[in-house]
């Protein structure tokens, strides 16, 4: 497994509100009920220049740690269903491992698609208001660039740079995200250079740890990110 040694380099950022555009509030707040309290409270700090970091602490850098036995009991059945239907696509699960660094216990299962040189994680994660099972596939593309389908709701809420083409498909099994997954990639895989293969496990590892990195460096750039 990966491990992040750097201790010096690792950081931790809070949202700053008032950066937040307006489609960012909206998608943060959930529903209209959430809107109406968070936006008037945004605009509010807007007007004032004031910072005001809200929500959880949020790292730049993340390792993997491996599961014991127990763990991996406890979280497989949850997965067992999403994990099957990906596997049925022609997606190999190589691994499975927790990220130390996140807010709540998040424990990712790791498949590669080495046909078609694309990677699936589907994450087990515990929070205060219960389980979530949630779902990327991504593919990268040789300049860099890279799509991803996501079912998470929250993966979608603050922008991203332009090279990272994201898409949401609520509630989707692991078919329909995969049809609609190969079809944004073929729209897309002659704009950027075609598709960047062959894909393996440290791909997955550098692709992942990368993405996470990067988004995190863009929303320090507009001030969206504050050092918790």
């Amino acid at each position: 497994m990966s491990s992040f040694d750097d201790s010096a380099a690792q950081q931790f950022y809070k949202v700053n509100l008032p950066r937040l555009t307006w489609g960012e509030l909206w998608r943060a707040s959930g529903n209209p009920l959430g809107f109406a309290f968070i936006a008037p409270l945004a605009a509010l700090f807007k007007v004032l220049h004031v910072p005001l970091p809200l929500g959880d602490r949020m790292p730049r850098e993340i390792s993997f740690r491996g599961l014991d036995e127990q763990e991996f009991e406890q979280c497989r059945p949850r997965v067992e269903a999403m994990l099957q239907g990906t596997e049925a696509l022609g997606f190999e699960h190589f691994t499975t491992f927790v990220i130390p660094e996140m807010p709540y216990k998040s424990t990712v299962f790791a498949l590669l698609h080495r046909q078609a040189n694309a990677y699936a994680a589907i994450y087990h994660v515990i929070t205060p208001l219960g389980t979530k099972v949630l779902m990327d596939i991504v593919t990268r593309f040789r300049d860099g660039a890279f799509v991803m389908t996501t079912n998470s709701r929250q993966a979608m809420t603050l922008a991203v740079p332009e090279h990272i083409h994201r898409y949401l498909l609520n509630k989707g099994a692991p078919d329909a995200m995969w049809a609609d997954h190969q079809q944004k990639v073929a729209e897309l895989a002659g704009r950027h250079g075609g598709v960047r293969g062959p894909v393996g496990p440290d791909d997955f590892v550098d692709a992942f740890r990368g993405s996470f990195r990067e988004q995190a460096d863009f929303n320090v750039s507009r001030k969206v990110y504050l050092p918790a």
